[in-house]
This record gives structure tokens, C-alpha cells and sequence, in this order.
């Protein structure tokens, strides 16, 4: 029986604060002339911080497919 080996390499994950809402999970908009109104920040979905890609630091996720 022959196996092979699969190795992929992913980049690092790191939050960051959300750049629109600078952490705040809101952002205040203009609506229908009631003046500035808190909504949930449409880039981070409320949670005031985003996943990043970092650059690639070597680690390798290795699978064995049989």
C-alpha cells in the first residue's frame, strides 16, 4: 500500500482592530433626516476587530492520503 503525502502551507491569521469603526462595533449614520443614528459597522459585522492573512511563516499543515 502506497501513501502520499499533501503538505500546504497557510499564512498566518491575526486579528486587527476594524479600520472603520476603530474597534467600536459602530458607526453612526444619516438616516431620513433623524440625525446620526448607531448601526452595526457593515466591515467588521459588530465585532470591531477583522482577520488579517499575515505573511507566510512557515508553518506547514501536513495530511497523509492513503
Amino acid at each position: 500500500m502506497m501513501s502520499t503525502a499533501i503538505q500546504v502551507t497557510f499564512p498566518a491569521a491575526t486579528w486587527v482592530p476594524c479600520p472603520t469603526c476603530w474597534g467600536q462595533r459602530r458607526i453612526f449614520e444619516d438616516r431620513n433626516g433623524e440625525g446620526l443614528v448607531p448601526c452595526t459597522c457593515p466591515e467588521c459585522l459588530g465585532l470591531g476587530e477583522r482577520v488579517v492573512l499575515g505573511v507566510d511563516d512557515g508553518r506547514v499543515l501536513s495530511c497523509v492520503a492513503r
